[in-house]
């Protein structure tokens, strides 16, 4: 492949060192010390690299033969969901209200008496138009400095392995929780700026951006393609019945005591627990020494590399930004490797697509999402106890969804795909029910495989299609009903809406070998990172404009936003049964 000309010294060097030494130039003892160290584990790290793009039943058969308690499996992963999401849970409304609070209290700086006490004054257009706008920059902050990190952390995760994400969740997010407190003293007026510093700081580590990809990617490591939107559903399962319990707790606590504050220790004190577990939890991608040697041998390689030449600033601003975006254009045409373990894609934009309509829905959800808490402060005056008890209704309904509902769509989904098989119907009407992308095959068998990988990727387009369209329907009933009980109802289709999550990530993952699982998550989680900022500074906006007349303005935008993502997916859909019909006529 071409190199651009303005790559920089970093990278000549590595050529350098991994071609060997120029015939007019000797090598300097350290690079021949690296050649060295290259050349001894070129062996090893080849056949790691042969196993991680091992057929899938291979590999899951190898983890099969490692003892229980090595041995990573949904099992041992759910326990730490639901840890997790009791942790966050605790927190979440206690939290933001003491955020709403410590901005509130800046507003009112310099005037006598700690106000914060007067919490009449805090729920005013002019106070929960500047929290949201506040509270839209330190998040927006958090989550543009993890653009820059977060694909680095997670594709590093495809060679060290998956738990440390965790650690660098967990850690600051306690410390956050601890600076909080602190700054919610009536009688400390310390400003916004020590915020915004822990904030970015927050950022610079990864934030929340890296859980998803780490519990994604755990699945994906050890579950069969047919069964990982299953494994996704179970995931939710635990999430929900977490989130159900985490939210009353801290509410309860808060509200019991009158003050937020305890809920903040409760959490901290679960994230401690959670560490702990996460220390016995078995490692789905364990990192081998010749990953380790291979990473440092590169990267002394790279330090020692000549510093002579000239690089244009604008040559390094381009290497820099194609560094931290390198996972996000993993989905172009092209970028994706061929393994055993991976299907076929029916067009070279199918991933582009996808990832696109994902985009757009996660934008309206992650803007909507972020105003709760000044939304119903300035229209229902809600306080913790509120927000908490709207949290434990996100947890119930889940819960309910993928107990019960969830499943009954998979069996139901799979009882009308044998009915359709078995039924004499004519090829092309069995194509429009139910587009199977074949290729050539060379036995019966491989040609069942790949009828089943089909039909898989079929349903996930479908449940993908009908849960975006639900978040549509979520965010529309807010502007036409002007009651509280409008956001419970909006909350429990949002809750059947997330179905469309699980078989995203299942969609995704089918296209995507083992090897390269960790780096694609990693730049969902930068796409994450983007839509996240971006939708907070425009939703921050929007509602400090239309606080006073019409609050219910951005759910009007996220209903608009997450239409265009259905339609995205509609296209998706219509080009899978065209490519079905394309084949079945062997062109």
């Amino acid at each position: 492949m071409a190199t651009d000309d303005s790559s920089g010294p970093e990278e000549e060097a590595a050529e350098t060192v991994i071609s060997g030494p120029l015939p007019s130039v000797p090598p300097c003892p350290k690079q021949s010390i690296t050649n060295e160290v290259l050349e001894e584990e070129e062996s090893a790290i080849s056949i790691a690299e042969q196993e991680q793009t091992l057929a899938e039943d291979t590999r899951l058969e190898r983890l099969e033969l490692k003892p229980w308690y090595s041995r990573p499996t949904i099992q041992w992963l759910l326990p730490f969901v639901f840890l997790l999401a009791v942790t966050l849970g605790i927190s979440s409304a206690p939290q933001d209200q003491m955020l709403n609070k410590i901005i509130c209290k800046d507003y009112f700086r310099g005037q006598e008496g700690p106000v914060i006490e007067i919490v009449d004054k805090c729920n005013t257009p002019a106070v929960q138009a500047m929290a949201a706008v506040v509270t839209s920059r330190l998040r927006s902050a958090k989550y543009i400095c993890s653009i820059f990190t977060v694909g680095f952390y997670t594709s590093l995760s495809d060679r060290l392995g998956r738990k440390y994400l965790i650690y660098m969740t967990l850690i600051p997010s306690a410390a956050t929780q601890l600076l909080i407190i602190y700054l919610i003293h009536p009688e400390r007026n310390l400003g916004l700026g020590l915020l915004y510093g822990n904030y970015v700081l927050n950022g610079c580590l990864g934030g929340e951006s890296l859980l998803e990809p780490c519990v994604t990617s755990y699945v994906a490591d050890c579950t069969s393609r047919e069964n990982r939107s299953v494994a996704m559903g179970y995931i939710m399962v635990a999430l929900s019945v977490g989130i159900t319990f985490g939210p009353l707790i801290g509410g309860y606590l808060s509200d019991v005591t009158g003050n937020d504050a305890n809920a903040l220790k409760l959490s901290i004190l679960a994230s401690l627990v959670s560490i702990l577990y996460t220390a016995i939890l078995p490692e789905s991608r364990v990192p081998t020494k010749d990953s380790v040697i291979s990473s440092m041998a590169i990267h002394s390689a790279s330090s020692a590399s000549p510093t002579e030449t000239s690089v244009s600033m604008m040559g390094k601003a381009k290497k820099f930004v194609l560094n931290f975006l390198d996972p996000l254009l993993l989905f172009l045409p092209g970028r994706i490797k061929s393994a055993p373990d991976v299907a076929v894609l029916p067009s070279r934009y199918t991933l582009v697509l996808i990832v696109f309509s994902y985009a757009l829905t996660q934008f309206a959800s992650n803007g909507a999402s972020s105003l709760l808490i000044p939304y119903s402060n300035l229209v229902y005056s809600w306080k913790s106890l509120q927000d908490s008890i709207y949290l434990t209704v996100y947890g119930v309904s889940t819960f309910i969804v993928y107990v019960a509902i969830f499943p009954a769509m998979q069996a139901g989904y799979k009882a009308m795909v044998k009915r359709q098989l078995k039924s004499p119907t004519e090829p092309e009407d069995q194509e429009v029910e139910a587009p199977l992308l074949l290729s050539e095959s060379s036995t019966e068998e491989a040609r069942r495989t790949e009828e089943k990988d089909a039909g898989t990727v079929w349903r996930d387009i479908n449940f993908f299609l009908f849960g975006s369209a639900l978040y549509a329907v979520g965010f529309v009933l807010i502007p036409i009903f002007h009651k509280d009980k409008i956001l419970f109802i909006s909350c429990g289709v949002h809750s059947l809406a997330s179905i469309g999550m699980p078989s995203f990530s299942s969609l995704l993952t089918t296209y995507i070998p083992a090897d390269q699982t960790g780096k694609a998550l990693g730049g969902i989680a930068v796409l994450d990172s983007i839509l996240t900022s971006t939708s907070l500074l425009l939703y921050g906006w929007i509602f400090s404009k239309s606080s006073a007349t019409m609050p219910e303005a951005a759910y009007v935008v996220s209903t608009v936003i997450s239409l265009c993502g259905v339609g995205v997916l509609v296209v998706v859909r219509s080009s899978y049964r065209t490519g079905a019909r394309r084949r079945g006529d062997g062109r």
